[in-house]
């Protein structure tokens, strides 16, 4: 769990293996399925990926907080001298992306595609640059991907000038890197919904905190 924990996008496998002495086979393996299926963590691939690379990433909001925020704190104050730190705003990003994740079915029902076969994963760029990478990726069986962003505000997002030159990037790199034909859908996945502003006509659906308690 704490090797999971320090490393929020997951691990394969063989990484589980390193950081924690558990040799490959059978008893690792019989763990990651019970913590699986006892819903403490997710595995999942990337785009296009194998099986067998799949990653595990622990899903648990306690354990994933008690980790964080809580095992070894020393300071009994540290939500109210941190409450507006980077530190708390970079979780709250990571919480809120989390919880989409594990509403999926509530993001295909809002996209009105609940009964389209589908394969859901995560992208990243292996040429262009490696940092550039997409949260979820929702290959269609009807010829579009929605390309899906997970933004935490409290309010409605607002797309700026520079935030969409980098989706546009993103969704160029993305059609360059992987070749597909199929059409590409930006949707933003955001509590409040985007601002409507100048550059909000790119996005072609949006998903608000409504919607994945729906």
């Amino acid at each position: 769990m704490r090797a999971l924990g320090a490393r929020l996008c997951g691990l394969t496998r063989q990484d589980i293996s390193a950081a924690t002495g558990i040799a490959l086979g059978g008893t690792l393996t019989s763990t990651l399925d019970e913590l699986e299926a006892r819903g403490f963590l997710r595995r999942y691939h990337a785009y296009r990926k194998k099986e067998r690379e799949a990653l595990y990433q622990l899903i648990d909001p306690f354990s994933l907080f008690y980790l964080r925020f809580v095992e070894g704190q020393t300071n009994e104050h540290f939500w109210f001298d941190n409450h507006q730190s980077g530190v708390v705003h970079a979780w709250e990003g990571y919480a809120f992306e989390l919880v989409a994740l594990l509403h999926l079915e509530q993001i295909r029902s809002t996209l009105g595609i609940a009964g389209v076969a589908y394969d859901a994963s995560s992208w990243r760029s292996s040429t262009s640059d490696p940092g550039l990478q997409i949260d979820l990726v929702v290959d269609r069986a009807d010829g579009i991907i929605n390309l899906c962003e997970m933004k935490f505000s409290r309010e409605p997002f607002e797309i700026t000038k520079a935030y969409d030159a980098a989706l546009r990037h993103k969704l160029t790199s993305f059609l360059r890197e992987t070749g597909t034909r199929k059409s590409l859908h930006l949707t933003m996945v955001s509590p409040y919904g985007v601002k409507r502003n100048a550059y909000w006509q790119d996005v072609q659906a949006e998903i608000t905190a409504d919607d994945l308690f729906a």
